[in-house]
């Protein structure tokens, strides 16, 4: 079949951190964008499996993640690796995790994502250097729902 949309691989694929058991994926283009992601993926634990279900999928287990901060050049490498700061922080409990290269505060995807995040109960501060730190601080560390989020404006990666 046809090659799935880049954009909606690299957000599936971040959203596979958030699932304890592993994950296929079909018609999963290789392209540099999706190899950078799976560097990230990689970074904190998670195995990626090329082909293993067949030509063009991709098969992440994310079971163990033993990482909380995705490693540095895996993210500078690819604005949507920031995709995978929620997952983290939902499994985890917390997430370090530089801006994405070029993105600074209030920039659209990334200012959406750290009010979520808020909105979730996590405790959000973003450092000189451009590092966010996030932890969840419900109960047990972990987030917890948030009724209604109002996004201020449309968006398609929040």
């Amino acid at each position: 079949g046809p090659s799935g949309a880049k954009n909606a691989v690299l957000a599936l694929l971040a959203g596979t951190l958030a699932c304890r058991e592993p994950v296929t994926l079909y018609s999963v283009p290789l392209l540099q964008d999706v190899l950078s992601m799976f560097d990230v993926l990689r970074s904190v634990g998670a195995v990626v499996h090329v082909g293993a279900a067949g030509p063009g999928t991709v098969v992440v287990d994310a079971g163990s993640l033993s990482n909380t901060s995705p490693d540095p050049v895996a993210v500078q490498a690819l604005r949507a690796s920031f995709f995978a700061a929620g997952p983290i922080l939902a499994r985890m409990g917390e997430v370090h995790m530089p801006l994405p290269g070029g993105c600074d505060i209030g920039a659209r995807p990334v200012d959406l994502h750290l009010h979520g995040f808020e909105a979730l109960g996590a405790k959000v501060e973003v450092t000189s250097d451009g590092v966010v730190h996030a932890m969840a601080t419900g109960p047990g560390g972990r987030l917890k729902g948030a009724g209604r989020i109002h996004l201020r404006f449309p968006s398609v990666g929040a």
